[in-house]
Order: C-alpha cells, then structure tokens, then sequence
C-alpha cells in the first residue's frame, strides 16, 4: 500500500480509497459483480500511485474521408480543453480505441496540467515527452510510446462524455485507482461499501500470510482461508 504521490483536496469518496492495491480492489469488486473494471493494455510508465477523479475524453484515428472540422470541429482542441477545466485531484482519462500509432499526450499538455494540479492521465493510448513527466510531478498509465503527433492523425469524438478506456466503462468523476499492477475504475456511490470490504481482505489476508511463514503449506493456508 502507500499513499498517492501528490497531496489532493479534500475529497471523502478519493480519502477511502488511497492506499488500497489496485489488485485488492479489483478483487472485491469482481467478489461484488461488477465483473472487471481494470482497464487492459494500461500500465504505468511514469510516476506513482494515482488515486483522482476522472475527466473524459474520446479520440479515434482520422477517417480516411473527413477531418475533425467534417465531424466535430468545436472538439479540435478538445483534449486541450479538458485540461484547461483541470481542478487538482483530477486524472484525464484519454480513450484512444487502443491506437498506438499516435500520441495522445506530451510536455505542453502535462505543463499545463501540473500547473492546475492535475494528478495525471490514463490512455489505453501511447504518449511522448515520457522523461519530462517526472519532473512536471504527474503519473502517467498508458499503452506505450510514440514520438508521432496526433494532429490530423486522430479526431476528437467528445470530451466530459462516458467512454470506454481499455475495455472499461469510465465517467466523468468516476474514481480512478492506479499503481504498478494496473488501474481500476470505481463508481462513487459504491467506494465506502468496497474500501471496507477491501480493507477486510487486506486484514484477512495478512493472517493468512502470517500463516504460511511459519511454514504452513499454500495449499492449507488456501484451505483454511478460502483466500486464492
């Protein structure tokens, strides 16, 4: 466990869940039915822990037949416009349909986002200017990396609006977990019913490894403590 790296506002729904393992949370929730809601193809490649709130943005490949002024042309500095919006505690959430051939984020948008203490993006997408993140202070999960813009490559579909990153639902203000295993997305109304059950099998599971130092064998410490 271990606090998020930046310091945040005061926020009751985020304070339950800092600190909790991303891997402990996806537990409860599947244990909960919501069956997965870790995002796949995001892992971190920059910074730390991230605990914050969602703000949405969708992005595709450009149509071979239009441009971002044909589709959406209010949305050609969308991305830009959501970090503008920024409020810190905030995670940017950039779903990108999986696109690796573009990046969906680089140092003018990361300087501008740690100014508003923005805590970092999440994109099932790549990004650039990875080594100027650390010192901007921001944590970035993503699918990779890619020195190539995005301009005319990928059109904005909407921004502040539900998408789905790495195969998971995402809407604004939803709760972003994220650390070394990968990142979870948790619904607000349900984040003081999951932290207490995952502190339960934080607590749980410490008895159990417990158990197994004293040289007790996995398969009876699985036995004893229906705990996998």
């Amino acid at each position: 466990m271990g606090q998020s790296a930046k310091v945040q506002v005061a926020d009751p729904e985020l304070s339950l869940l800092d600190g909790l393992p991303v891997a402990v949370i996806s537990d409860v929730m599947d244990g909960l039915g919501f069956g997965s809601t870790v995002m796949d193809g995001v892992r971190l490649l920059s910074g730390h822990r991230i605990c914050g709130r969602a703000r949405t943005v969708e992005r595709a490949p450009a149509p071979f037949n239009a441009t971002q002024a044909d589709i959406a042309p209010a949305l050609g500095t969308g991305t830009q416009q959501v970090i503008d919006s920024g409020k810190p505690g905030d995670v940017i959430v950039i779903a990108a349909q999986g696109n690796g051939g573009s990046a969906m984020w680089g140092g003018n948008m990361g300087t501008r986002a740690s100014a508003l203490g923005v805590l970092g993006l999440v994109t099932d997408g790549v990004v650039r200017d990875l080594e100027e993140m650390d010192a901007l202070g921001l944590t970035i999960f993503g699918g990779g990396q890619s020195p190539r813009q995005a301009y005319k490559r990928m059109i904005t579909r909407s921004i502040n609006q539900p998408i789905a990153c790495g195969g998971v639902w995402v809407r604004p203000g939803d709760l972003i977990v994220g650390d070394g295993d990968g990142v979870v997305v948790v619904p607000p109304a349900r984040a003081a019913e999951i932290a207490e059950k995952a502190r339960a099998t934080i607590a749980a599971e410490g008895v159990m490894q417990k158990y197994i130092r004293e040289g007790n064998s996995l398969v009876s410490a699985v036995e004893k403590y229906k705990i996998r």
